[in-house]
């Protein structure tokens, strides 16, 4: 027996990817913050953790190839994490926030870490809408996404507030099935 949702969604590739690495996460270090996935025009939050914790941002898809009823799509994302460091108080302005960069690096080996082996099924995720509880479901037959290797890079603020800004940009690649209403 197949199982294949009803109406199969581009999301369905970046849900499972994010559901995959967030577990390797959890593995590796249970105490780095998960703080889900957002359109990258709705970051940074009011309430912007300096931290450590990671948002995982949508950039963009792009199909690249495939069919009427079957596209490959390559999908744009970042994680994102901003460090304040703990050396000074956070009432102080300065540079001299030395934990940052080896919390940085931490995290940045975390990330390469959890992407491995670089891909997964494609799972679909249903809601329930009582508890509001997330089941996930591997396609069947199974569908595989992929995605590259994390690029991680440094960026300073300004010199008075100390933060550091990491991101790790990478592709999500998966094919997208057309409706089976429309795509018998």
């Amino acid at each position: 027996m197949t199982t294949i949702p009803a109406n199969p969604v581009l999301i369905d590739a970046l849900d499972a990817f994010y559901s995959f690495v967030a577990a390797n996460m959890a593995k590796l270090n249970p105490d780095q913050k998960m703080l889900g996935m957002i359109a990258a025009q709705d970051w940074p939050q009011l309430e912007l953790d300096t931290n450590g914790g990671l948002n995982l941002l949508y950039l963009s898809s792009v199909p690249i190839g495939g069919t009427q009823s079957q596209n490959y799509y390559q999908h744009f994302v970042q994680w994102v994490w901003v460090l304040m460091g703990d050396d000074i108080s956070k009432t102080q302005v300065g540079l001299n926030r030395g934990s940052r960069y080896r919390s940085h690096f931490a995290i940045a080996e975390l990330l390469r870490q959890a992407h491995f082996p670089g891909f997964c099924p494609k799972q679909f995720s249903t809601v329930d809408s009582t508890t509001g509880d997330v089941t996930f479901t591997t396609y069947d037959p199974i569908e595989t996404i992929t995605w590259s290797m994390p690029k991680i890079v440094t960026r300073n603020d300004n010199p008075q507030s100390g933060l550091l800004y990491g991101t790790a940009s990478l592709r999500v690649s998966s094919y997208s099935d057309v409706n089976p209403v429309v795509n018998p």
